[in-house]
C-alpha cells in the first residue's frame, strides 16, 4: 500500500495498543473463570475457550507489530512464515468459537436444549473438527498453493492483496459464513422470543427483545452469551469493507486505520461484556471485601483477647521483655 511510513507507524501502534490491551483482558477473563469455577458450566467453557484464541490472535498482533513500530529486526523469512501461519490459525479458531457461541444460545433458546446436553462429546468433536480445519487452512500457503504464500506487508506477514482471491478464500469467506450464521440464528431466537410473547399475550416492543431483556428465566444465561457474536460483527465490519475496496484497487487509510483498531479489540471487549454478564465483578468484591473483613476483625480480636505484657513501671528490659514490646502478640510464640 502506497501509505507514508508515518501513517504506517500509527497502523502498527494502534495495533499494538490494542492487541495488548486484549491479551491482558484475555488472561483476566481466563484465569477468573478458572477461579471462580465457571468451567463447571459448558456455555462459559465456550467463551473461555473463545477468549483464548482471542488472546493468542492479539499476542500474534503484537508479535509482529511491535517489532515494526520498533524497527526491531527480529524475524527472518522462517519467523515471518510461522508469523502468517498463527495468525491464520488462531482467527480462524476465533471465528469458529464465536459462531459457537451464537450456536449454543440457539439450541438453548430455541430447541430447548440444556447446556449440560451440550458438553462431553459434542464439545471435543466440535473442537478436533475444527482445530484441523484450521490448522489446514493455515499450513496452505507455506507450499505456495495457486499461488497463495505468506509475504511481509505493514509490519506482519499475511497472504497479499494479490492475486485478489487470495485473502477472501482463506479468511473472509469463513468471516462473512460466521456472520451470516449468526444473523440467521439470531433471527430465529428473536422470532421465537417474539411467537412465544405472542402466546403469553405480552405486549413488549421488539427493540427490548433485542437486547435479550425478555429472555425468561430458564434460558437467563443466554443474555450473557448474546453479545459477544454481535461485537465480532461490528468488529470485523470495517476489515471486511476494506477488503472489499482493495479488490477494487482503492486505498483508503481511514479504512486501514479502522481495521487496525477495532480488530485487535476483540479480547478485551468481549472481557468487558464477561465481567458484567457473568457477575464475576461482584464475586470479586466479594473476596476483596471478605479478606478485608477477616483481617480487621482478626486485628480486633487480637486488640482485646491480649492483655499487657509488661509493667510501664518496671524498668527492667530483658530480651524477652523487649521483644513483647516490638510486637505485643509475639507472646503467643515466646
Amino acid at each position: 500500500m502506497a501509505f507514508t511510513q508515518t501513517e504506517i507507524d500509527l497502523l502498527n501502534g494502534t495495533v499494538t495498543v490494542g492487541g495488548i490491551l486484549s491479551v491482558c483482558g484475555c488472561l483476566f477473563l481466563v484465569g477468573s473463570a478458572i477461579y471462580f469455577r465457571k468451567l463447571r458450566h459448558s456455555y462459559w467453557r465456550a467463551v473461555v475457550v473463545l477468549a483464548l484464541w482471542d488472546g493468542l490472535t492479539a499476542a500474534t498482533f503484537v508479535m509482529s507489530s511491535l517489532p515494526a513500530l520498533a524497527q526491531w529486526d527480529l524475524f527472518g523469512p522462517n519467523a515471518c512464515q510461522l508469523q502468517g501461519v498463527l495468525l491464520e490459525l488462531f482467527v480462524m479458531l476465533s471465528n469458529c468459537y464465536t459462531f459457537y457461541v451464537a450456536l449454543v444460545l440457539y439450541l438453548i433458546v430455541v430447541k430447548r436444549k440444556e447446556a449440560q446436553l451440550l458438553s462431553g462429546l459434542f464439545e471435543i468433536m466440535y473442537f478436533a473438527f475444527v482445530a484441523t480445519a484450521a490448522a489446514t487452512m493455515s499450513l496452505i500457503p507455506l507450499y505456495e498453493v495457486n499461488g497463495l504464500k505468506y509475504t511481509a506487508g505493514l509490519g506482519w506477514c499475511w497472504v497479499p492483496a494479490k492475486p485478489t482471491y487470495g485473502r477472501f478464500v482463506m479468511n473472509y469467506v469463513w468471516v462473512w459464513t460466521a456472520i451470516l450464521s449468526i444473523i440467521i440464528f439470531y433471527f430465529l431466537i428473536l422470532r421465537h422470543i417474539r411467537r412465544e410473547m405472542v402466546a403469553e399475550k405480552i405486549n413488549a416492543p421488539l427493540s427490548e427483545i433485542a437486547t435479550g431483556r425478555l429472555i425468561e428465566k430458564r434460558s437467563l444465561h443466554t443474555r450473557q452469551l448474546f453479545l459477544y457474536p454481535l461485537i465480532y460483527i461490528v468488529l470485523w465490519t470495517p476489515a471486511t469493507i476494506n477488503r472489499v475496496l482493495e479488490a477494487q484497487e482503492i486505498e483508503l487509510y481511514f479504512m486501514s486505520l479502522l481495521e487496525a483498531g477495532f480488530l485487535p479489540l476483540q479480547g478485551i471487549l468481549n472481557t468487558c461484556i464477561y465481567l458484567f454478564t457473568s457477575g464475576i465483578y461482584r464475586d470479586i468484591l466479594h473476596v476483596f471485601w471478605r479478606r478485608r473483613l477477616y483481617r480487621s476483625l482478626y486485628a480486633v480480636s487480637v486488640d482485646f483477647a491480649v492483655p499487657p505484657l509488661y509493667d510501664t513501671d518496671d524498668d527492667s528490659d530483658d530480651a524477652a521483655t523487649s521483644l513483647r514490646r516490638q510486637d505485643p502478640r509475639a507472646c503467643c510464640f515466646t
